[in-house]
């Protein structure tokens, strides 16, 4: 079975489980989880989340 998505814990870079809740994970209420999509090439794409220093003004 091939899956096509994924959740990873960013702080760890851990792949969360999908037959496990987020609880069972002890994924922590304010944690930065992200969605990832596998690309054509078979590989997940990278994940890139802006941080508020990304729009501050020189």
């Amino acid at each position: 079975m091939t899956f096509n998505q994924r959740l990873l814990l960013m702080s760890t870079e851990e792949v969360l489980e999908d037959s496990k809740s987020l609880a069972e994970q002890m994924v922590e209420n304010d944690a930065v989880v992200a969605l990832t999509f596998r690309k054509d090439d078979n590989e997940f794409e990278d994940v890139d989340i802006a941080q508020p220093t990304d729009f501050s003004i020189s």
